[in-house]
C-alpha cells in the first residue's frame, strides 16, 4: 500500500520536475538581462513554490530516515487473493486494538509485511502471538467432585515412587470444599498427565492454571479435571474490551453472541456453587465460583500474576485476538529486523530538503534515485 503512494507521490514529482529541467535547456540569463524576464521564470517559479508548500510536507511521511521494526508474517501454506485480503482485514483490526502507533501493513508477495517506526521491542513475543495466533478460548465447568477428582489424586503416591524428583514439588490442599493438587514447576504437572493417562479409564480433561499468590515469591500451578466439552468457545464472542477493576487491575470484558448469552445464562443457572474454569490457550486463567445465574451475554476475564505493565499488554493483546475475528489460515513470524536508512541515504534525505530548485538540475533523474534509494537503499 506505502509502496503505491510513494509511487505516485514520485510519478507527481517526475512531471513537476520535467517541466523543470526542461525549461532549464535555455542558458543562464546573461548578467546585464533580468532575470524575470527569462521564458524558464513562470515555470521555475510555480515548480518551487509547489515543491516548498506541497509536495515537502507530503513527501515528509514516505522520504523519512526513522528506523523501524519489520516483522514478516508468513502463512504455512500459499493464500489465494481473497484469503490474502481477509487475513489482511483481521489482522489490521488487531493491530488498532493493540494501539501500535503509526503501523504500516502491506502485501509482500505471499508475505505481510508489519513495520513499526522506533526501535523498541517491548512485548515482542507477546505481540506476535496476538498476530499470528486465533484465540484458544474455552469456558469449562470443573468436576462436581472437586479440582482434582479422587481417581486421579489416588495414583499420586504411585507416580512419587516411580518419579522421586517430585517429591517436594507436589502437594495436595483443601481449597472451597475440595482437594486440589498443585505443584511448584508447571512441567511436573504435565508431567503427572501424561503418566495418569493411560492409566485410568474414562480419561477426563485436565488443565493448568497458575495460583496467584500475594506477595512476593515463585509462581504455583493448580491441576483442574474438567467436566465434560466446552460449552462457550471463541467463536461465541461478539466483542472483546480492556476494563478496569476498582484495583487498577486490568481485565478482558468478553460480550457473548445472542446464542452464546443464551447458553451463558442457563448453565451458570444450573451450575450454581460449581467452579468455572476460563481457559485461555490450553491454560486455566481464572476459575470463580458460580454464585448464580449470569445474564447479560457477558463475562470478565481476569489476568494471573505479573506487573501493571505487563498485564495491561495481555489484556490488550486478547481482547485484540477475540473481537477482531477468525484468521482462518496458518501463519507464523519468519523474521523480525530492525531496518533503517542507509548512510548515503540518510544524507541524500538531508540534502534535498535544503537544495534550491535550480535551473539545469536534472531533477528526474534525482527524484528516481531518491525513490529507489528509500526502497533499496
Amino acid at each position: 500500500m506505502r509502496r503505491t503512494s510513494a509511487l505516485s507521490v514520485f510519478v507527481v514529482t517526475l512531471l513537476l520536475g520535467g517541466i523543470v529541467a526542461a525549461q532549464s535547456a535555455h542558458p543562464w540569463p546573461e548578467a546585464s538581462s533580468s532575470v524575470k524576464s527569462s521564458p524558464w521564470y513562470p515555470a521555475w517559479t510555480l515548480t518551487t513554490t509547489l515543491r516548498h508548500a506541497f509536495l515537502r510536507p507530503l513527501l515528509w511521511s514516505h522520504f523519512t530516515p526513522e528506523s523501524a521494526r519489520a516483522i514478516t508474517i508468513t502463512p504455512t501454506t500459499p493464500l489465494e487473493p481473497r484469503q490474502m485480503e481477509r487475513v489482511l482485514e483481521v489482522l489490521r483490526h488487531r493491530i488498532d486494538k493493540l494501539e501500535i502507533p503509526n503501523p504500516s501493513l502491506r502485501i509482500q508477495r505471499q508475505d505481510l509485511v508489519l513495520r513499526i517506526p522506533g526501535e523498541a521491542e517491548d512485548s515482542s513475543a507477546l505481540l506476535e502471538q496476538a498476530l499470528v495466533a486465533d484465540v484458544d478460548l474455552r469456558f469449562h465447568l470443573v468436576e462436581e467432585e472437586g479440582a482434582i477428582s479422587e481417581r486421579v489424586l489416588t495414583w499420586l503416591p504411585d507416580f512419587l515412587r516411580e518419579r522421586p524428583d517430585g517429591v517436594g514439588k507436589l502437594r495436595v490442599e483443601k481449597e472451597y470444599r475440595n482437594e486440589v493438587l498443585i505443584a511448584s514447576e508447571h512441567k511436573i504437572l504435565q508431567d503427572y498427565i501424561d503418566w495418569i493417562t493411560p492409566r485410568i479409564s474414562m480419561i477426563p480433561s485436565f488443565a493448568i492454571g497458575e495460583q496467584v499468590r500475594m506477595g512476593e515469591g515463585p509462581p504455583e500451578y493448580l491441576l483442574y479435571v474438567l467436566d465434560g466439552a466446552a460449552w462457550l468457545t471463541a467463536l461465541d464472542v461478539a466483542a472483546a474490551t480492556v476494563s478496569v477493576n476498582d484495583w487498577g487491575d486490568p481485565y478482558v470484558m468478553v460480550e457473548f453472541t445472542d446464542e452464546g448469552g443464551k447458553r451463558f445464562a442457563d448453565v451458570t443457572e444450573e451450575s450454581v456453587e460449581r467452579k468455572l474454569a476460563i481457559i485461555v490457550d490450553g491454560e486455566v486463567v481464572s476459575a470463580p465460583v458460580i454464585k448464580e445465574r449470569i445474564p447479560g451475554g457477558r463475562a470478565q476475564i481476569t489476568l494471573g500474576a505479573g506487573g501493571q505493565p505487563e498485564k495491561f499488554a495481555e489484556a490488550r493483546a486478547l481482547a485484540a485476538r477475540l473481537s477482531s475475528g477468525i484468521l482462518g489460515a496458518d501463519l507464523s513470524v519468519s523474521s523480525v529486523q530492525f531496518v533503517g536508512r542507509s548512510q548515503i541515504a540518510r544524507l541524500l534525505h538531508r540534502v534535498w530538503w535544503t537544495l534550491p530548485s535550480l535551473p539545469g538540475l536534472p531533477a528526474a533523474q534525482w527524484h528516481l534515485y531518491l525513490f529507489l534509494s528509500h526502497w533499496y537503499g
